[in-house]
């Protein structure tokens, strides 16, 4: 450790030792080693040097290194208070912007802000504007709840609507299926399906887009169509579907609307199911987005919904066997009918509407429905293949 008076003789001689020659240099060493009784000059050295940087330090602690600062704190809220005015664009087009508004701006902050500051703002270059945009923290963009929340209020949840398959026809499980493919963009086509879930009744129809006239649209064409009473909706928790049920309920007060409790698609079990087994089967997994694609997806629809509904049977759960740990150990099944016959066979639908399905029934002819479906079918196939066939040979030309 260094001594007290080691210390305040090296303070006292690291002056004339700094402005000294070499030779001048060692004397001061060599006279500084006799006073301190040191004999390394090594050591000397060392302290010397530390000493010396260690005051250059002290001299120089309060100023600031680097560029001097040509942007304080009243010039960032300047241009901060500019950014906002022109909506958080781009430094390129800040430039500009201020170079166009120029009068404004002065007319606006030279009140509230020095003239010196304020100028700089006005004459900053680009570089310096896409700094000051980077040290500024963007602003969090407002959030908006789209659609209408207020609707899940005033629509009930039913968790058990499939109780309803032991009642009377007239219950409804509604849904869409989508037919976009794995592309997002733009319009495309939907399937508003329709299943009775007393008599397995199924409704489809598709168009383009699902927007609220579309659908509204959709939604006429189909309950038009049905022939017996509907009684009760049930939708999932889409926004233009659920609200359009809900106005239809309110002015058709004998139409109840209920709704599925979220991200549960076993409360739309019976759709779900009539999603896959008479969509997705039918018309395939493929993007459609054209009018004419569209109006064949109804002329298939019109054609199997008689089919469906009037000549394919198919099971109706009966009853499920539980055991004593509450564990679902098998399921009995009705004997197969169809929509038609459960129809028919139901006390809750009269006569006038059962006499009109016997005449739709009489006047159909299975085998001709059949193949003019498949022809339908394989139309909307070659259509699509054809059209997938020119977007390929026109993006070869353009990467070609």
């Amino acid at each position: 450790m260094m001594e007290v008076f080691d210390m305040q003789l090296l303070s006292k001689m690291i002056d004339s030792y700094l402005s000294a020659s070499k030779k001048e240099k060692g004397k001061i060493l060599s006279e500084y080693m006799k006073l301190t009784g040191i004999n390394n000059k090594k050591t000397v050295t060392k302290r010397f040097e530390r000493f010396r940087k260690t005051d250059r330090n002290k001299s120089k602690s309060d100023k600031r290194l680097g560029r001097p600062v040509k942007y304080g704190n009243i010039e960032k809220e300047i241009f901060k208070n500019i950014w906002e005015l022109s909506g958080y664009i781009c430094a390129k087009r800040l430039i500009s912007f201020i170079e166009i508004n120029k009068n404004s701006l002065y007319k606006e902050y030279s009140y509230y802000y020095p003239q010196k500051s304020l100028e700089k703002i006005i004459d900053i270059n680009e570089g310096s504007a896409k700094a000051l945009i980077s040290s500024i923290p963007r602003p969090k963009k407002k959030r908006f709840i789209k659609g209408n929340c207020e609707l899940y209020k005033y629509v009930a949840i039913e968790a058990n609507f499939n109780s309803f398959a032991k009642i009377s026809p007239g219950y409804f499980e509604i849904d869409f299926v989508e037919h976009k493919d794995s592309n997002l963009s733009g319009h495309y086509g939907v399937t508003l399906n329709f299943s009775d879930v007393y008599s397995q009744y199924i409704v489809r129809r598709a168009g383009l887009g699902k927007d609220y006239k579309t659908v509204n649209k959709l939604t006429e064409t189909i309950i038009n169509s049905i022939p017996f009473k509907v009684l009760k909706l049930h939708p999932d928790n889409e926004k233009t579907l659920l609200k359009l049920a809900y106005e239809r309920s309110k002015k058709n007060k004998d139409i109840e609307v209920t709704r599925s409790r979220a991200y549960k698609k076993n409360d739309n079990a019976y759709v779900e199911q009539k999603n896959g087994d008479k969509v997705r089967k039918l018309v395939g997994y493929y993007r459609y987005d054209t009018e004419y694609e569209i109006n064949l997806l109804n002329q298939i629809y019109e054609i199997t919904d008689i089919i469906d509904n009037y000549f394919i049977p198919s099971y109706k759960l009966k009853r499920k066997i539980i055991n004593e740990r509450g564990q679902i150990v098998s399921r009995e099944y009705e004997d197969p009918k169809t929509p038609y016959q459960r129809i028919m066979d139901s006390k809750d639908v009269n006569d006038k509407v059962k006499e009109g399905m016997r005449r739709i029934f009489e006047g159909s002819d299975y085998i001709k429905l059949k193949r003019e479906l498949d022809k339908k079918v394989n139309e909307l196939f070659e259509y699509k293949l054809n059209k997938k066939i020119k977007i390929d040979e026109e993006i070869y030309e353009l990467c070609a």
